[in-house]
């Protein structure tokens, strides 16, 4: 491709966000990985809101809290400076950093970080796939059509993003507000929790969003075996 400054930075971008997120993934399955309850749902709301010792949030899982809002509090700035997007994208993803950093810091002000720590685990594995594909996308030549190694590299990157989004962000996630709508929040928690169950359903629509825009990027991969990014204009 023609290089300029543009691409420079939009691949660089797209890898060093690749970077981030795997590095958010290892720290998650270092610190949040260990803990006995991250495979027992039940447990996620268990003494929630009581003062019970084994449920308090630990040094290193508060780190990981304030690594993890700030990240996306620098996402929600860097929207902004972004090129090439279709508005409606930027307003989706804007709306979806947002939540999550309200879910995020509402789950640890109100004593409810195990739910916040089993989201925050399962959300960052899909992500590198996609940045690493977009940074492929920007590399190819368009010349050799589907034959073009980087696109080749970004369908690959494409199809282990979409795998792990529908098993983390669909599935697990739809886990995680099945058990946040059911059990029996405290009655001094009644208020937050509802709050809570909002921003996590609204969440889950903006999922749902982007899993039609996955589906989407299938079709033109189906079509000419080019991946390519809807979101872009």
């Amino acid at each position: 491709p023609t290089w300029n400054s543009q691409l420079a930075s939009k691949t660089t971008m797209n890898v060093a966000s690749a970077l981030t997120f795997l590095l958010s993934g290892i720290l998650a399955w270092c610190i949040i990985g260990p803990m006995p309850w991250l495979t027992q749902p039940r447990q996620w709301f268990e003494h929630a809101g009581q003062e019970d010792e084994t449920h308090r949030i630990t040094p290193d899982l508060k780190l990981f809290y304030l690594f993890y809002a700030a990240r996306f509090m620098v996402d929600i700035i860097s929207l902004h400076f972004e090129q090439g997007r279709s508005w409606s994208t930027l307003i989706v993803s804007w709306m979806h950093h947002t939540i999550t950093v309200a879910l995020v810091l509402g789950s640890a002000a109100y004593d409810l970080h195990r739910v916040g720590s089993v989201i925050m685990f399962f959300f960052d594995w899909a992500d590198p796939g996609a940045f690493f594909a977009k940074a492929c996308l920007y590399l190819k030549d368009e010349r050799q059509g589907a034959r073009d190694p980087f696109q080749q590299g970004a369908n690959v990157n494409f199809v282990i993003f979409a795998v792990l989004y529908f098993i983390t962000r669909i599935g697990m996630y739809g886990v995680v507000i099945w058990y946040a709508l059911t059990f029996p929040p405290l009655p001094e928690q009644r208020s937050a929790v509802m709050v809570l169950r909002s921003l996590l359903l609204l969440l889950a629509g903006l999922q749902i969003y982007w899993g039609a825009m996955i589906i989407k990027v299938f079709q033109g991969i189906g079509k000419d075996g080019r991946a390519a990014d809807p979101r872009e204009k």
